[in-house]
């Protein structure tokens, strides 16, 4: 899976990181502006992946907002239409706090979205409310364990036991397993162990360009992913 990333480069202050602006458009009606320019730039270049040959998966995030009715959805169905793109190359992620206002109307979009068959990610779980009650409820196919719970693995058995309970928990229930903030072998080996399906991390990639996303893929990616399967036999 490959994740899309919003970078906003200002002409005088420079790089402005999205942990910053996102919060910001999310208190505007800029949100959903800005929400609609990443999924139709998303799915382009899903679709000219899918026509490359690569078997990528693109993810993007949306927020409570995008899921508070049903404009976000529609635009969705409209771009996958025009596109071509297989419904099944693309994941949406979404927090727990975009189930806080209106759990019921947000479960109704992502069920509309579901049943399309794309992928529904629950991002940056374990910071929030963690609400099982919340989330088994959910038409949600991955569980994403935030990079505060996996950072110290391999120096905290608390945390350890942590995961590995959620991990469990989360594989019961039939969710994909996804860890974020693998930045260490010893902690991917962990992870390996703890049963996560996949990875997300510094270890396996720091986030690039289109471009060179594609190079990694064809050249020292191959060398990289063996050597991790290797530890994470």
């Amino acid at each position: 899976t490959v994740e899309a990333l919003l970078r906003w480069q200002h002409p005088v202050l420079g790089p402005i990181s999205p942990a910053e602006f996102i919060p910001l458009a999310e208190k505007t009606a800029l949100i959903r502006t800005l929400s609609l320019w990443v999924l139709r730039h998303a799915v382009e270049q899903a679709r000219t992946w899918q026509r490359q040959g690569y078997a990528f998966k693109v993810a993007m995030n949306v927020s409570a907002i995008d899921l508070a009715n049903s404009h976000f959805s529609d635009a969705l169905f409209e771009q996958l239409a025009i596109s071509g793109l297989d419904p099944g190359r693309f994941e949406l992620e979404f927090t727990e706090s975009a189930l806080c206002d209106n759990p019921d109307l947000t479960r109704q979009q992502l069920e509309r979205l579901r049943a399309l068959n794309i992928d529904i990610a629950i991002d940056d779980f374990g910071t929030g409310y963690s609400n099982w009650t919340y989330l088994r409820q959910l038409p949600a196919t991955t569980v994403k364990l935030d990079k505060s719970l996996v950072e110290n693995l391999d120096a905290n058995e608390k945390d350890r036991r942590l995961v590995e309970a959620i991990v469990d928990l989360a594989r019961r229930l039939g969710y994909r397993v996804v860890a974020e903030g693998a930045e260490t072998e010893d902690v991917y080996e962990i992870l390996c162990q703890l049963g996560c399906h996949e990875v997300q991390g510094y270890l396996i990639a720091r986030p690039m360009t289109v471009s060179a996303l594609e190079h990694w893929v064809n050249g020292e990616h191959s060398s990289k992913i063996s050597q991790l399967r290797a530890l994470g036999r």
